[in-house]
């Protein structure tokens, strides 16, 4: 067990930090990221799904928690798909440095593409089969997913 971390989960300690947790998931963090923020508050991961293994009424707020850090990442993808990035591209030529500007696009596109494959392993982590329409997993292009 890592150093600093309480050893006995009580339902009473339990009851008082999980809630949190399921807060911080809601909002956009992962699971990974509000466990590590506080080795003397939070369990380990392994512990943490013990728990839940456990406790029916936590694993089904667990799962209610990631239907709200999904709706946290769609927000996002709307938000970075429709909202312009100015940045610059240098590249050497032989007459010297030349630099454009304009919308990047192409690292906009990456970012939603990343988004999206996280909301979609997040579901399928989840049991929640949303990761295939007719037959296509998320593998590959948006544009083909979509099609």
């Amino acid at each position: 067990m890592a150093m600093g971390r309480p050893i006995e989960w009580t339902d009473e300690r339990i009851n008082e930090v999980f809630p949190e947790i399921f807060e911080r998931i809601s909002e956009g963090e992962t699971i990974k990221r509000v466990l590590r923020s506080d080795n003397s508050k939070f369990p380990e991961s392994m512990k943490f799904y013990e728990i839940l293994e456990e406790r029916e009424d936590l694993a089904k707020r667990y799962a209610r928690a990631y239907k709200g850090y999904k709706d946290h990442i769609a927000d996002l993808m709307l938000e970075t798909a429709f909202t312009t990035e100015e940045g610059k591209i240098t590249k050497e030529t032989p007459k010297g440095e030349e630099v454009t500007t304009g919308d990047m696009t192409g690292h906009r596109k990456l970012k939603v593409d990343t988004m999206f494959r996280v909301i979609t392993l997040v579901s399928a982590n989840l049991g929640n089969n949303n990761a295939e329409k007719n037959g296509k997993s998320f593998e590959g292009d948006l544009e083909e997913f979509y099609e």
